[in-house]
């Protein structure tokens, strides 16, 4: 999925922001969870590249505050990785409703499933950055709107960090 370079580059990069960024995100255009097992999620997704996966989250694990960001997959699922780090995939914006039937497994893998979401053509989280309230500790808030709901003014879902 990466290769050699953009590995030994990433962990350059975790390396230098480790101690000196208070949140970090990390964005990969496929889902990191391996929650997902439609017939193509072995390919468009990291749970068909698990060797490398796992140097990944091996490599993570010790970064506090840092979140993955992931889309693709036409579904919403905030994630709790074997790292201990939160993946929220969402995506896209504005979509069709595919698959008919999810293939969203709960909890597997060392995962701890958040919150999943099939509904709503129109799916999108917002993500809030506090670091001015208390500098020591960020506050990181995730909200998910969808269309599906009654009110597209209220979140469907939300996430503070703790």
């Amino acid at each position: 999925m990466l290769g050699v370079a953009q590995k030994r580059h990433f962990a350059q990069w975790l390396r230098d922001v480790n101690h000196t960024a208070a949140v970090k995100f990390v964005i990969s255009s496929v889902p990191v969870t391996t929650g997902w097992t439609n017939y193509d999620s072995s390919q468009d997704t990291w749970r068909g590249y698990p060797t490398e996966r796992a140097e990944i989250l091996n490599m993570t694990q010790y970064v506090p505050n840092l979140f993955f960001l992931s889309g693709d997959r036409h579904e919403m699922a905030a994630v709790e990785l074997p790292s201990g780090n939160i993946e929220f995939s969402t995506s896209p914006v504005s979509q069709f409703t595919f698959p008919l039937v999810s293939r969203f497994k709960r909890d597997q893998d060392g995962e701890h499933t958040l919150h999943f979401r099939q509904r709503g053509h129109v799916k999108y989280g917002i993500l809030d950055v506090d670091t001015e309230t208390d500098p020591a500790v960020p506050r990181i808030t995730y909200s998910l709107y969808t269309t599906d709901a009654h009110s597209g003014k209220r979140p469907v879902w939300v996430y503070e960090a703790k």
